[in-house]
């Protein structure tokens, strides 16, 4: 009686199971194909919007490659306008357009001409603010709710929640308890502590419109302007000790430069102003005259009391800086290592037998037995589980997290935990703080490689074919040797790349 008493029993809880869980497995599998399609589908951020004309606009609709970017239309100084990659698309009567920021065809002569009429007019100025907006860089950094729903919406955290649901209705809720906490906690810190940390960091970084006033000659006379009301064709006075709120171009005076925050160089360079036509033309092909947004001015001079005098040449999203965070943000999101492919490729073979192997269970339980759909996707995803372990994610979550605090102790900073290479080797190191913007390629000289954590011999460039057996066993250090090729570093300037040398232990 006992016996049979428990049977009855154990048959009435698989219903009353079901009975409690089918509501919320339906709101789960609902939200989760919401995801699905959310990431899969490129067209969905679409389906709820419909067609209007441009000029009653709320939200524009962008398609950017495989991509489709939904931004927001907002009024500002008259004109409707949404941003999109550090630039801003005004609505006229043509529709939405990008004007220029930037100030091309001029010469030395008309740049001179400017100087002596008093800089711009009044009015051209308020017209091109009108149009242009401010000078500023966009970096688009998302608020704490919209960060927390990029971290959590993406497919990992998908199979992630569903193996913590499927623990949660088998009865082990202890151990589901502390999956989803370590999940929580995991996602919580890297989304707030690390990557929005990181991209608040940038928007501090190149925070043009921070600077302080700077001298404007408009309309006859001087005054100081904010960096955000600047346009192009300004006039403005180059002062020592300053920083540079937008791209310029000399046209009196000199200046002495530290281009650290573009280029990487630390040792500062010269600029001075042109005085032919032809060394303006030259001028402006080569960079020589022009000084970039971001750029720190050590010293100014041969204008006025000290000081140089430009003519703004591009501003907000046409600036080499917002150039170079736009190359930043596009990178991929994640470290490409050989490793990770061929785990990935292992993976999917297993995944693609697995669902090979739930179909075919699938149908035989349908078929042959009277089975509950829950009971069916638990069988599914405990097939499923074992061929990859839901808390991956976590360790490489934390893995993430130490990585960028020691990074952050050494000055180095990542906008995207993902690109951390994790769980992988570093085969070639590339010392490359020069070139950025003067040079626009790059030119191998040499390579010194090391064995066992002591530099070898150096193999000139003329022995390229080697060096495909040297990467199977060394790593290589790659440097801009000088006329004698001797392994003499402070000749050529390469303080930065030695102590980063030094930073880096090498377990091969």
């Amino acid at each position: 009686m006992q016996g049979a008493s428990s049977v009855e029993s154990c048959a009435a809880e698989g219903p009353a199971r079901d009975l409690l869980m089918e509501p919320f497995l339906a709101a789960f599998a609902a939200s989760r194909l919401l995801t699905v399609a959310r990431l899969v589908l490129p067209a969905f951020p679409v389906m709820y919007m419909r067609r209007c004309a441009p000029d009653a606009a709320e939200l524009v609709a962008v398609e950017d490659g495989a991509q489709i970017q939904v931004r927001p239309v907002r009024e500002d100084e008259g004109f409707k306008r949404f941003e999109l990659g550090q630039f801003s698309f005004v609505y006229t009567e043509g529709g939405f357009m990008c004007p220029s920021e930037e100030r091309t065809g001029q010469s030395l002569k008309e740049a001179l001409h400017l100087q002596e009429a008093g800089g711009l007019p009044e009015d051209e100025v308020r017209a091109q603010q009108q149009l242009l907006g401010k000078n500023r860089i966009c970096l688009g950094v998302p608020g704490v709710r919209a960060s927390l729903c990029e971290e959590f919406d993406t497919l990992l955290y998908l199979y992630q929640f569903s193996c913590v649901w499927l623990f949660y209705i088998n009865g082990s809720s202890i151990s589901a308890s502390v999956w989803l906490a370590l999940l929580l906690g995991c996602g919580v810190a890297r989304s707030l502590l690390v990557t929005r940390a990181a991209r608040l960091r940038s928007t501090r970084l190149v925070g043009l419109s921070d600077s302080a006033t700077v001298p404007v000659l408009r309309d006859g006379r001087m005054a100081r302007e904010h960096p955000e009301n600047l346009v192009p064709g300004d006039l403005v006075v180059i002062e020592s000790n300053t920083v540079l709120p937008c791209d310029c171009v000399l046209i009196r005076g000199q200046a002495v430069l530290y281009e650290a925050m573009l280029t990487g160089e630390p040792v500062p360079t010269s600029r001075a102003a042109p005085s032919t036509e032809t060394e303006f033309t030259e001028g402006l092909a080569d960079g020589s005259i022009l000084v970039m947004a971001g750029t720190r001015v050590i010293e100014a001079g041969g204008y006025e009391d000290g000081c140089a005098l430009a003519m703004v040449r591009r501003t907000g999203g046409a600036t080499m800086m917002a150039s170079l965070m736009r190359q930043c943000q596009t990178l991929p999101a994640e470290g490409q290592l050989q490793q990770f492919s061929r785990f990935a490729a292992c993976t999917s073979g297993l995944f693609v037998a697995s669902l090979v192997a739930v179909g075919v269970m699938m149908y035989f339980l349908l078929k042959w037995q009277d089975i509950t759909m829950t009971d069916i996707l638990q069988r599914s995803l405990f097939i499923l589980v074992p061929l990859y372990n839901p808390m991956v994610g976590v360790a490489m979550g934390f893995g993430h997290f130490k990585a960028m605090r020691g990074l952050s102790s050494k000055g180095i900073s990542c906008l995207l935990p993902p690109r951390i290479a994790m769980a992988g080797r570093v085969d070639t190191v590339v010392l490359d703080k020069t070139g950025t913007i003067t040079e626009s390629d790059t030119e191998l000289f040499a390579v010194d490689y090391c064995r066992d954590g002591s530099l070898g011999h150096i193999v000139p460039k003329d022995s390229v074919p080697e060096l495909p057996s040297l990467e199977r066993s060394c790593v290589l250090a790659c440097a801009r040797w000088g006329n004698n090729r001797e392994r003499n570093w402070s000749a050529i300037n390469q303080a930065v790349g030695c102590a980063v040398l030094r930073e880096l232990s090498f377990d091969r």
